[in-house]
C-alpha cells in the first residue's frame, strides 16, 4: 500500500494538545520555535547544511514540540499579544488548539499575525475555516497578472482566508509550511510518497564512513519517537534519547541510471521488501517504510548494531565453546529457515539473489544468555537487479564482494543463455556458510588467507572459469579437505561441511533446496540436544585449544600477565592493532610482525626530522622524482629567505633580484576563516618591510612550523602563498596563479599541513599518546601498538585535502611530507613511507603522487586517457573553496599541466581534443549547483561546470559507438576566430525543439541549477553526439545538450541528456549559448 503524505497522516489522536486551564501560559515567539526546532543550521557551514539536506536531516519541528507549544494558556497569551484582548479571543483559542494548531504555529513562525492593513490574518483563518487538514498549500499564479493565488495541493480553488496575505507572506507560508509538517510512520503502511520540499522526522547522526557501493549508500540516522508508531518492531532507545536509531537506504539516482530503471529496480526491491516485512521471521529483515522523496529513493530498516557478518567475524571475542558453537548452528538454521520462506512465497519464488556475509546482519536488540544477538538477512531480491544495474556501472567499479558467493550458473544468465535456478541462493549459503566454519573454527587470521588464495588464483569466485565448464575452485577445494580432517562425520559442524561440500557448492542439477537444507538443520539441532558431544566433544575441546585468540596468539602459547609492560589500556582488535619487532634486532622476525617503530619521535624533534631526511636522502639517490638542475625561469618570483639554525632571520627574497637558482620548499597549508588580525599577508604597503624582515613571532604558528621544517631539513628558501603572492593585487595575483604549477612542481618537496583547519593551527604540536604493550618472548621484545597506518584517512580524507587549491598542489608537487595529527608520512613518485616505516599503497596516492604527473595515470588508462581527465575535473569538483570565485582558478596549473600532456587547449574544464565528450557533463548530487557570483567579465560560460559550485560527473558514453555531430562549434578551434574579435567564452551551436512529453522528458534529463519559473516547453536542445548502434526498436540514442532561453537567439546551458531520435525535431536554427 502507497500513500501520496499529506499532514492529516500525521494528525495522530495523541497529538491533541492538553489544556491546562491554571497555567498561566508562555508567548509563542518565533525565535522559540526555531529554538525548539530538530536539525538546526544556525552553526553549520554550506557544506555541512548540504550534507544534512542530502541526508533527509533539514529542520523540523517534531510532534512533541508542537504539542508543547499549543497548550491552551500559551495559545491565549499569544493572541492577546498580537491582537489584542477581545472576548472572542476564547473562541479562536478552542478552535486552533483543537483544528488547527499547526497552522496557528506556521503563521507565529512567519509573523503573519497581521496583514499590512493592519487586519488579522490569524482570526481569518477561523472565519473562512482553514485547519490542518488543508495544509499543505501551493501558490498558484493567476493567468499572466503575477497574481498570485493560495491554493490546497491537488487543487486549483483559492483559499480566500489568505487572498489579502501580501506576496511575501504568501512564500513564507508556502516555504515554511514543511517545518511543522513532518510525517509519521505507521505500522499499516509501508510505501509513503513525499514531495521534495517534506522534511523528514530524522535527527542527523555523524556517519563519518557510511556504507554503501554502486547501488545506494546507507545512513545511520535518528527517526524521532513522535514520528512512528511501530509496537510490532519494538524499536529500542537510549534512556532520554528522543529517537531510534535507523539505517536509510538512499538509492543511487546518479543520472547514467535512467530514472525510469531506477524506479523499475526500486519498485522490485520495495515489492520484495514489503513480502518480508509480512512474512515476520525473525531471521529475515523487516523494513519500516520505504519512500520517495523528490527523485530520492529510500527504505528505512531498524539500525544493525552489531555491523553485518564479516565485521562480526573480526570483531567478536569468544572463545570457541559449546555456547558459541550451538549459537552459530542455530544462526545458519535460522537463515535457511528465512531463505527458504522466502522461496516458498508463490508460485515463482523469491530469490535473493546477493546472499554474502555483508547482507547478513548482526541484531543486538535481543540477546541471549551469552551476549549474542541475531543474524538476519537484508538486501533481498537482487540478482536480477545487480545484472541489469551492472550496465551503468562505470568502468573501475568492481563487484567482486557480491561475485565471490555467485553460483556458476550466474553466468550463463548473464550471457542470457539460461534462467536463474531456484537453487541459486543455495550455492550462496554454502559460501558463506564454510566461511562461517572456518572462522569458528580457525578464526579469522585463517579466513583472511582464504580469501587471499583466492585472490592470488585471479579467480575469487567459489569456482574456476575453465572453457565451458566451472568447476569447485581448487583453493575451496583443499580448504573443505583440511577441515573434514578436524571435524568428524559424527559432529555437527562435520555434517554442516559435508552438506556444504556434497549438496551446496555443487553444480545446480545437484544441488539441495532451501527447503531440504533446513530439514538436515533441523535434524543437525535435534541430534545436538539429545547429544551434547554431538555438537561439542573432545574433537571440539581440542580444536578450541588451538584456535586463536584475539591476540592472535595461540592459548596455549600466551606469556603470563606479569610479562606484560602496559603503557596505556590498548584494544585488542585485530583491525585496530600492530605488531612490531625493533628495528635494530637481528633476530627472525615473528609472522604477523613488521620492523617498526612502537613509539614515534615527538613532533618536530631531531630524531622526526632525521627520518624525514632519510627519506629525501634515499630519494635522491635512488629515485628520479627531482630534476638534477632547477630551471631559472620556473623559480617562483618570491621566496622567504629562512636563514639558518644559527642565523635565524627572515625575509622576503625575489628570485630574479637575488639571481637565485636552487632548492626550496613549498608549503600547502589550509587558509581556513580569519580576521583581519589574524591574517599575516603580504601586501602592496608592507612588501618592503617584509624585504627588510620579517618578525618570526607575528608569524601564524603553521608558518612558524614551516620555518622550523624547512630549516630542519637544511634547505635555505620558502615559498607560503601568502607571503610570496601580493594579496589584493589582482594584477600580481593573476600573475602567480599561472604559475603555480612552475611553483610545485620545481619545489625540493612539498610540506603539507594534512590535519591544520587553518594557519593558526599549527603541524608540529602535541599529538595522542599511542598505546603500545611490550611483550617478552623467548625470541626477543615484541610490540603491540595501535594501529595508525592510515593514509586513506589521515591524508585522503583529511581537512586539508578536502580544499579545492590543494588538489592541483598535491598533483604537481614531486613529493610531499604529509604532517598528520598521527604520524608523518612521505609520499614521492615510488610510493608511500610512514612514520611507523611502513611502506604503504594507496591509488590515490599512485595518480596523484606521481612525481611525473600525470604519467602513471596515462599508463592507467591506457587508451581510455579521456577517463583520467573526467576523474581529475570529477574529483576536484566535489572538493570546497573558500571563494567560490576561485573555481575557475585553483586548477590553471593542472590545466596547464594536462594541456602540455595532450598537447591541446585546456581551459574552462574541458580538453579542445576531447570536448565533445567533456562538454556533456552532469549534476552529481541530489540537489541542484549553486551559481557562481563571478565579476562581469571573469568566471566560465554557462556551458562549463566551472560556472557553478557542486560536484559534476559525466555521461556515460559508451567509446568507439558515438558520431560527434559538430552541431557545437569547439571554440578553441583555429578558425573559429577569423573574425579576430576577441571570443566572450560563448558557443556558436545548431539547436533543435523537442517533440516529447514532459514525462518522459524529466526521466532522461538532468537540470544543472533550480528554476524558479521553467516550463519544459521552452526547452531546446543540442545534438552533441549520436549513437552509432539501434536500440531494438530501432531508434538512436542522441546525447544532448539542453539549453533555455535568456535573449532572443541566446541562450544558456540548463543541463543534459540522453534522448531517442523520435524525441527531438529534425530542423535546426543557429542560437549563441552564454
Amino acid at each position: 500500500m502507497t500513500i501520496n503524505h499529506h499532514p492529516e497522516h500525521s494528525k495522530d489522536p495523541d497529538m491533541t494538545p492538553t489544556l491546562h486551564e491554571s497555567d498561566p501560559g508562555k508567548i509563542i515567539l518565533p525565535r522559540n520555535i526555531r529554538e525548539s526546532l530538530v536539525n538546526k543550521t544556525s552553526d553549520l557551514t554550506d557544506d555541512e547544511k548540504q550534507e544534512r539536506a542530502n541526508a533527509h536531516c533539514e529542520p523540523f519541528l517534531p510532534n512533541n514540540e508542537i504539542q508543547t507549544f499549543i497548550q491552551k494558556s500559551n495559545v491565549k497569551v499569544t493572541l492577546e499579544r498580537e491582537l489584542g484582548r477581545h472576548k472572542d479571543n476564547s473562541t479562536l483559542v478552542t478552535y486552533f488548539v483543537q483544528t488547527a494548531p499547526k497552522a496557528f504555529l506556521i503563521a507565529i513562525y512567519i509573523k503573519a499575525a497581521n496583514d499590512e492593513d493592519g487586519e488579522s490574518c490569524i482570526k481569518r483563518l477561523q472565519q473562512e475555516g482553514f485547519t490542518d487538514a488543508k495544509l499543505p498549500i501551493r501558490t498558484i499564479i493567476v493567468d499572466k497578472e503575477e497574481y498570485y493565488k493560495v491554493c490546497r495541493i491537488g487543487s486549483t480553488e483559492a483559499l480566500t482566508c489568505f487572498s489579502r496575505w501580501d506576496e511575501t507572506l504568501q512564500e513564507n507560508l508556502e516555504r515554511e509550511q514543511w517545518v511543522f509538517l513532518a510525517p509519521t510512520f505507521k505500522e499499516r503502511t509501508f510505501s509513503y510518497e513525499f514531495r521534495q520540499s517534506e522534511r523528514m522526522p530524522f535527527v542527523y547522526l555523524p556517519n563519518p564512513n557510511p556504507a554503501g557501493g554502486f547501488f545506494s549508500q546507507v545512513l545511520k540516522l535518528g527517526l524521532r519517537v513522535d514520528h512512528h508508531n511501530l509496537p510490532s518492531f519494538q524499536l529500542k532507545r537510549e534512556p532520554n534519547q528522543k529517537y531510534v536509531e535507523v539505517a536509510v537506504k538512499f538509492m543511487n539516482t546518479k543520472s547514467n541510471v535512467p530514472n525510469s530503471d531506477v524506479d523499475k529496480f526500486y519498485n522490485r526491491e520495495k515489492a520484495t521488501l514489503e513480502l518480508m516485512r509480512e512474512l515476520n521471521d525473525n531471521h529475515l529483515i523487516r523494513a519500516i517504510a520505504a519512500y520517495k522523496k523528490g527523485t530520492s529513493r529510500c527504505f528505512i530498516f531498524p539500525w544493525a548494531e552489531g555491523g553485518n557478518l564479516d565485521t562480526f567475524w573480526s570483531n567478536d571475542r569468544s572463545r570457541l565453546d559449546k555456547y558459541l558453537v550451538r549459537w552459530a548452528i542455530d544462526q545458519m538454521a535460522g537463515i535457511t529457515g528465512g531463505i527458504m520462506k522466502l522461496h516458498g512465497v508463490h508460485a515463482e519464488g523469491t530469490r535473493h539473489g546477493d546472499i554474502k556475509p555483508y547482507n547478513i546482519l548482526y541484531f543486538l536488540d535481543q540477546v541471549d544468555n551469552h551476549g549474542r544477538g541475531t543474524l538476519k538477512v537484508a538486501d533481498v531480491g537482487l540478482a536480477k537487479v545487480h545484472q541489469e544495474y551492472t550496465k551503468y556501472r562505470g568502468a573501475t567499479t568492481t563487484r567482486m564482494s557480491t561475485e565471490r558467493y555467485e553460483p556458476p550458473e550466474m553466468m550463463s544468465y548473464i550471457r542470457k543463455e539460461a534462467p536463474i535456478p531456484r537453487v541459486y541462493d543455495s550455492w550462496s549459503l554454502g559460501g558463506v556458510f564454510l566461511e562461517f566454519l572456518v572462522w569458528l573454527v580457525l578464526g579469522r587470521a585463517r579466513l583472511d588467507e582464504f580469501h587471499q588464495d583466492l585472490k592470488d588464483s585471479h579467480q575469487e569466485r567459489f569456482y574456476e572459469m575453465k572453457g565451458h565448464s566451472n568447476p569447485r575452485h581448487h583453493v575451496v577445494n583443499k580448504l573443505i579437505c583440511d577441515m573434514e580432517k578436524m571435524l568428524p562425520d559424527d559432529t555437527g559442524l562435520g555434517k554442516i561441511l559435508e552438506l556444504i561440500s556434497k549438496s551446496l557448492l555443487v553444480p545446480a542439477d545437484k544441488r539441495m533446496d532451501t527447503k531440504t537444507l533446513h530439514n538436515e538443520f533441523d535434524k543437525i539441532r535435534e541430534r545436538c540436544n539429545s547429544r551434547a558431544s554431538y555438537y561439542f566433544g573432545s574433537g571440539m575441546v581440542r580444536l578450541a585449544e588451538v584456535r586463536p585468540v584475539p591476540s592472535g596468539q595461540s592459548v596455549n602459547k600466551r606469556p603470563p600477565p606479569d610479562q606484560y609492560v602496559r603503557q596505556q589500556h590498548l584494544s585488542l582488535d585485530p583491525s585496530t592493532i600492530s605488531f612490531y619487532v625493533d628495528p635494530d634486532d637481528k633476530g627472525p622476525t615473528p609472522r604477523q610482525a613488521q620492523l617498526g617503530l612502537p613509539v614515534l619521535p615527538s613532533p618536530g624533534s631531531p630524531q622526526e626530522f632525521t627520518l624525514v631526511n632519510d627519506w629525501i636522502t634515499l630519494c635522491d639517490r635512488n629515485h628520479d622524482c627531482v630534476p638534477k638542475e632547477s630551471e631559472p625561469h620556473k623559480m617562483p618570483t618570491r621566496l622567504i629567505d629562512v636563514g639558518t639554525t644559527d642565523s635565524p632571520s627572515l625575509r622576503l627574497v625575489t628570485s630574479i633580484e637575488e639571481n637565485f637558482i636552487g632548492k626550496y620548499i613549498a608549503l600547502s597549508h589550509c587558509w581556513g576563516i580569519l580576521s583581519e588580525e589574524q591574517r599575516f599577508c603580504t601586501y602592496k604597503n608592507n612588501i618592503q618591510d617584509l624585504k627588510q624582515q620579517i618578525p618570526y613571532d607575528k608569524l601564524p604558528q603553521t608558518f612558524k612550523d614551516a620555518v622550523t621544517a624547512t630549516r630542519a631539513l637544511e634547505v635555505r628558501y620558502l615559498w607560503i602563498d601568502s607571503l610570496c603572492i601580493i594579496q589584493r593585487d589582482p594584477e600580481d595575483w593573476e600573475i602567480e596563479a599561472a604559475r603555480m604549477e612552475d611553483v610545485f612542481n620545481s619545489a625540493y618537496c612539498t610540506i603539507a599541513a594534512s590535519s591544520s583547519t587553518s594557519s593558526l593551527d599549527g603541524f608540529l604540536g602535541k599529538r595522542r599518546e599511542r598505546a603500545v604493550i611490550g611483550i617478552n618472548t623467548t625470541k626477543g621484545p615484541l610490540y603491540l601498538a595501535e594501529a595508525i597506518d592510515n593514509f586513506q584517512q589521515d591524508v585522503e580524507k583529511g581537512i586539508l585535502n578536502t580544499r579545492g587549491w590543494v588538489f592541483q598542489e598535491r598533483a604537481l608537487s614531486r613529493r610531499t611530507i604529509h604532517f598528520t595529527s598521527t604520524q608523518v608520512y612521505w609520499e614521492c613518485g615510488h610510493g608511500v613511507h610512514s612514520e611507523t616505516l611502513a611502506h604503504l599503497r594507496n591509488r590515490e596516492s599512485e595518480l596523484l603522487g606521481d612525481s611525473k604527473f600525470p604519467n602513471y595515470g596515462l599508463q592507467k588508462y591506457k587508451d581510455d586517457s579521456i577517463r583520467l581527465v573526467q576523474y581529475l575535473y570529477k574529483t576536484y569538483s566535489g572538493l570546497n573553496l573558500t571563494n567560490t570565485t576561485d573555481r575557475s582558478k585553483a586548477l590553471l596549473g593542472l590545466e596547464k599541466r594536462l594541456g602540455r600532456t595532450f598537447q591541446t587547449r585546456a581551459e574552462y574544464g574541458t580538453l579542445s581534443v576531447y570536448f565533445e565528450r567533456l562538454l556533456l557533463w552532469q549534476r552529481d548530487q541530489p540537489l541542484p549547483l549553486d551559481d557562481i557570483p563571478y565579476s562581469e567579465g571573469e568566471g566560465a560560460s554557462s556551458w562549463s561546470w566551472m560556472s557553478l559550485m557542486g560536484k559534476i560527473s559525466y555521461l556515460d558514453i559508451p567509446f568507439g559507438n558515438v558520431n560527434w555531430t559538430g552541431d557545437v562549434t569547439n571554440p578553441f578551434n583555429e578558425y573559429y576566430h577569423e573574425d579576430e574579435v576577441p571570443w566572450d567564452r560563448g558557443l556558436q551551436v545548431k539547436a533543435r525543439e523537442l517533440a516529447i512529453g514532459e514525462d518522459i522528458l524529466k526521466n532522461r534529463i538532468r537540470i544543472d541549477r533550480t528554476y524558479s519559473e521553467m516550463d519544459p516547453k521552452e526547452i531546446i536542445c543540442a545534438v552533441v553526439g549520436t549513437s552509432k548502434l539501434a536500440n531494438d526498436d530501432g531508434t538512436t540514442d542522441q546525447y544532448v545538450l539542453l539549453l533555455r532561453w535568456t535573449s532572443p537567439c541566446v541562450y544558456e546551458r540548463c543541463g543534459v541528456g540522453i534522448l531517442l531520435d523520435i524525441h527531438i525535431q529534425p530542423e535546426s536554427f543557429p542560437v549563441y549559448v552564454v
